[in-house]
């Protein structure tokens, strides 16, 4: 029709002017039916309208914006209202970012280095989610024999590293030291525990000195002594504290030392 109306002359498109303003509501109307009824000029007026939009599109630099901004919040109100359309968009995007993935190594390279940041974050943060990867983890470990293989072979050079550091060395050296001149084992399991790292830390620090090898009879009588007394005190008073809860709540002694002994 354009082309039609293009080819004719000026008084001919005047009078074409003119006579659709006299009749533009007959003609609107008309058009309006035929459209509603004939598929092949809805067809044809489909047509006709993608390539003037394409033409306009690729010629019209305000036109491409324009119609970019309006496409943009067409899109979101159909994926704000029309649930099916938002299931599609969903499903379109999720096959172009696996067709991206498997076409596109830079694209993948980055999604891989985007899930171990967001993995790390999601770690630190959600205790549930450390929790849920956690039992996911040791579920793998326990039934993919391949994972389990490759977790201890990296654990093992993981440790045959650490064992290469300086570090590392003066600290076994430490823990062998304290456990070879461990005198004290008479005392409870927890307090043996504490002196142990006590003379860890200070063996690290350079200032344990060798006062143990130096140490007399008679005075590793007395320390040890004094030591046994502290014990002997700090069981007295909890024994003490045991019998007045005892008497004020009237439960059995069984179960207030259990209590005791979960709190400690």
């Amino acid at each position: 029709m354009r082309v039609r109306y293009a080819s004719t002359t000026m008084h001919e498109q005047n009078q074409a002017r003119t006579r659709y303003a006299r009749n533009s509501d007959v003609i609107t109307e008309r058009s309006s039916q035929r459209m509603q009824t004939d598929e092949t000029l809805r067809k044809k007026n489909r047509q006709r309208s993608a390539l003037y939009m394409t033409d306009k599109i690729a010629n019209d630099v305000l036109y491409r914006e324009k119609n970019r901004v309006r496409a943009a919040q067409s899109i979101k109100r159909r994926l704000e209202t029309d649930e099916a359309y938002r299931n599609q968009h969903v499903a379109s995007a999720k096959r172009y970012r696996r067709m991206k993935l498997d076409k596109d190594a830079d694209c993948r390279r980055a999604n891989r280095e985007s899930a171990k940041q967001y993995r790390k974050k999601k770690l630190l943060n959600d205790v549930k989610y450390r929790y849920r990867d956690l039992q996911h983890t040791k579920n793998r470990l326990k039934t993919n024999v391949t994972a389990c293989e490759t977790n201890k072979r990296r654990a093992m050079n993981r440790y045959q590293n650490i064992r290469k550091q300086k570090q590392q060395k003066d600290y076994h050296r430490a823990v062998v030291y304290a456990g070879r001149h461990d005198q004290t084992n008479d005392l409870p399991a927890h307090i043996r525990r504490q002196m142990r790292k006590q003379r860890v830390k200070r063996k690290l620090s350079g200032c344990l000195h060798s006062t143990v090898k130096s140490l007399t009879p008679q005075q590793r009588y007395w320390v040890r002594r004094s030591r046994l007394m502290a014990v002997a005190r700090q069981r007295q008073t909890t024994r003490h504290l045991q019998e007045q809860m005892q008497a004020q709540s009237g439960s059995s002694m069984l179960d207030i030392q259990l209590l005791f002994n979960k709190a400690v």
